[in-house]
């Protein structure tokens, strides 16, 4: 089809001709029968982009780049000597501003942007009576599904097995340092596979990949239950954090990419109640099948070997896959997004602080152990409940905005706790302070998805994973020195004060970002 038939008037008028590449088929097929042109290509690899472009530049002149992630659009606007886009994915949503003066240094003028539907799209088009560029915004359903399955089996496993195996290993006389030393080898697991997943996903699917960590997961489980060995228990842990991380990841990627815009926060709250539901149904396996035989560990060994199933039956109806990980990125990201980071890095440090300090700190000020384990589970069901309707202020509000409410709401019930005597306000707080902290996550996976896509959403979960895994160091140490060295209160004022001053930080961001006008 040629460059006229292929255009709508008001493109033959300025001489512009939008050619989108894209890796989803669906996508493509789509904007074919809208009879716009379209190429499948991955575009990720660099090689591939390169051929189409030297093959488009022999009937076309080719204007500009609009929009990549990563690097690859600077790359491939270098190599042809055209302007440089600050447009990558990095960016986010300013970028347009971006866009707009590479058009026009190129003479070509820019139209705006709207994200509508189909009747809205009409209407518009009727309206203005020139071109409109329309994607689809129906969010893939199967991928989404896909992802907070996969998420959940994981949280399910890791709320089990951190209780679970610290009680057998009590009850068969093992060290404490030792149970401690095992669940490092857990949180080692995790780090290692940020660093190794960019590299994986060149290897193998990303959904692939989801499901052959949850059968991994399963193995690790099997492990547990089968065999009494400890160093094989070392190894098993380390091994289901790996895979944990893994599943973890690439779900955050998916889900972002498998969603669009106006829909973020809402999904984000579902993939945030998934995910702290699971934490919480874990150690109820502990009250149906008990610590002795190995019992709880073949049953959910069981279960997320269904899972598995599940997830890869549901990935054939996704129109959409996981993106492949830029390798060597990872610690690069750090600069890109450092308010993300913190922010996930200061909901784990509260959050492993709620777990594993607050029972003791009930314990320490005259509360009975009932009360302290009934503490964990006030903190988790709330906050599972809550997560949906904090996505749905994400999409209506300033995301920032709640990011803020959220960080001071949990700063300040913290910090309330050691001063309320009432069991029930307690627990209320508590409760309070749970949903709110958990809310950062759900701001900071929303925002991800907001100011990246590609290959960085890849780069930018498995950055996720290490802040989170750095902050559970941080409070878990800081918190429990904090009791024993100063006194008992030290250790919830400790995490209250820390997420004060994020808000504090975030507050003073948003203060610059409006002085200059962005």
């Amino acid at each position: 089809m040629n460059r006229e038939e292929m255009s709508t008037p008001a493109e033959r008028r300025i001489g512009l001709l939008p050619i989108i590449l894209t890796a989803d088929q669906g996508l493509c097929d789509y904007l074919t029968a809208e009879n716009l042109q379209a190429i499948q290509v991955d575009i990720s690899n660099y090689d591939a982009l390169r051929h189409v472009y030297l093959r488009l530049q022999k009937s076309h002149d080719i204007v500009g780049i609009l929009c990549f992630s990563g690097e690859t659009g600077t790359e491939l606007c270098r190599h042809f000597d055209l302007p440089e886009p600050i447009c990558g994915s990095d960016q986010g949503n300013g970028d347009r501003i971006t866009q707009s003066v590479i058009l026009a240094r190129a003479r070509v003028p820019m139209p705006a942007h709207l994200e509508v539907n189909e009747k809205e799209a009409q209407s518009v088009v009727a309206e203005i009576g020139t071109t409109a560029g329309v994607r689809p915004i129906v969010p893939d359903v199967a991928a989404i599904a896909t992802a907070i399955t996969g998420v959940t089996a994981f949280a399910v496993a890791q709320g089990l097995t951190y209780p679970l195996i610290s009680l057998v290993m009590e009850r068969r006389g093992v060290p404490l340092t030792i149970s401690g030393l095992n669940s490092g080898a857990y949180a080692m697991g995790l780090a290692v596979a940020t660093f190794a997943v960019g590299r994986l996903t060149h290897v193998l699917r990303g959904d692939y990949l989801i499901v052959l960590s949850l059968i991994g997961c399963a193995c690790c489980l099997a492990t547990f239950a089968s065999f009494d060995l400890l160093w094989l228990w070392f190894v098993a842990r380390f091994a289901l954090g790996f895979f944990a991380s893994i599943i973890f990841v690439l779900s955050e990627a998916w889900l972002n990419t498998a969603c669009p815009n106006r829909l973020r926060g809402r999904v984000s709250g579902v993939y945030g109640m998934g995910l702290c539901g699971g934490f919480a149904a874990g150690p109820l396996a502990i009250t149906f099948f008990g610590t002795d035989d190995g019992l709880a560990f073949a049953s959910l060994s069981g279960y997320v070997t269904l899972v598995a199933f599940l997830t890869f039956i549901l990935g054939l109806y996704a129109r959409t896959k996981p993106e492949r990980g830029a390798t060597g990125e990872l610690l690069k990201f750090f600069s890109k997004a450092p308010l993300l980071i913190i922010m996930v890095s200061t909901f784990a440090f509260a959050d492993i602080a709620a777990i594993s300090t607050m029972p003791i700190f009930f314990v320490r000020i005259g509360h009975s152990a009932t009360f302290a384990a009934a503490s964990v589970t006030a903190l988790a069901l709330p906050t599972a409940i809550i997560q949906p309707a904090i996505g749905w202020l994400l999409d209506r509000t300033s995301r920032r905005a709640v990011a803020i409410c959220s960080g001071f709401v949990a700063g300040a019930s913290y910090l309330a706790i050691p001063f309320m005597t009432s069991e029930l306000g307690i627990l209320s707080a508590f409760a309070l302070m749970g949903a709110a902290n958990f809310a950062l996550y759900t701001c900071a996976l929303t925002m991800l998805g907001d100011r990246f896509s590609g290959s960085a959403l890849v780069t930018g979960s498995a950055a996720f994973t290490l802040a989170y895994a750095t902050g559970c160091a941080a409070g878990s140490s800081i918190t429990a020195s904090a009791m024993e060295l100063v006194a008992s209160v030290a250790g919830p004022i400790t995490a209250g004060i820390v997420l004060l001053a994020f808000t504090f930080v975030m507050i003073v961001n948003a203060f610059l970002r409006r002085n200059d006008g962005t």
